[in-house]
């Protein structure tokens, strides 16, 4: 399948829209049939990207990290990388159709099996309290040549794990997307960090307007909130089509009028 081009993508929604406003589809049935469209064209772009099983071995208590790796068909614009909750796994990142998605718009995607969870592909035992602070760190250093800054996305309990690195190396985070992620020890008290662009998802149902959803808006002061409608705690999930639109809009993958912060991968 041939990459999906800006004019192709441009043709298609006009022609959409011109159907819809016709046949009186309402302004939030157009985004919707909007979002949808977009999702599926890039994703097809990215459905014969290479993707592939890898194991790394991570330099914390012998750990030996499986990921799944998706690789475009052109010169990767960044990398993403996806941290699962605690009910999920690296597949579901696959199975949603994410990695297909960040490929066919340009982007290596690791998505990482967090030791303990899923189907145990990185280890049957959960990383030990003095471990998480610097997993996500010893694992880019296995996966990754350089130190190139990366998107980190973190879903509800992926949290954990990111929130350490992003704290400690936010030189290296060009943007950050916590989903209704949970809090490290010590997040709620420890300082702003304002250079990092920032995207806050949350579901409408799961409590937008908690004492972490306002913690995390707090220490991140460069971001957007972007609540999912009708959503629960997995918002993601119940909303692919969004997710996936919001995240490349973040990325400065796709055109966008509402998202106010986008991802720095400036390394200067």
């Amino acid at each position: 399948r041939k990459r999906a081009s800006a004019r192709g993508f441009e043709g298609a929604t006009l022609g959409l829209c011109a159907l819809l406003v016709a046949t009186g589809a309402s302004v939030r049935g157009l985004e919707g049939a909007m979002l949808g469209l977009y999702a599926l064209l890039v994703a097809a772009a990215g459905a014969d990207a290479l993707v592939k099983d890898q194991v790394f071995a991570v330099d914390v208590n012998g750990m030996n990290i499986h990921a799944l790796v998706a690789t475009p068909k052109v010169a990767s614009c960044g990398t993403v990388i996806l941290v699962h909750g605690s009910a999920f796994s690296a597949e579901t990142w696959r199975t949603l159709g994410t990695l297909d998605v960040l490929a066919g718009a340009g982007y290596r995607a690791i998505a990482i099996d967090v030791p303990g969870y899923g189907k145990r592909l990185s280890g049957p035992h959960k990383p030990k309290l003095g471990d998480i602070p610097v997993l996500l760190e010893k694992f880019l250093q296995a996966a990754m040549s350089t130190n190139e800054k990366v998107v980190v996305v973190a879903a509800s309990m992926g949290g954990s794990l990111v929130n350490p690195f992003v704290r400690r190396h936010a030189d290296r985070v060009a943007g950050y997307v916590p989903i209704a992620a949970v809090l490290a020890p010590g997040d709620a008290m420890a300082s702003p960090l304002p250079t990092v662009p920032t995207l806050v998802m949350w579901g409408e149902n799961d409590s937008p307007d908690s004492a972490k959803a306002r913690t995390y808006q707090r220490q991140f002061p460069l971001h957007q909130m972007s609540i999912f409608p009708n959503a629960p705690h997995p918002c993601y999930i119940q909303n692919p089509a969004l997710f996936h639109r919001l995240l490349l809009e973040f990325l400065g993958a796709a055109p966008s009028s509402r998202m106010r912060v986008v991802a720095n991968w400036d390394s200067h």
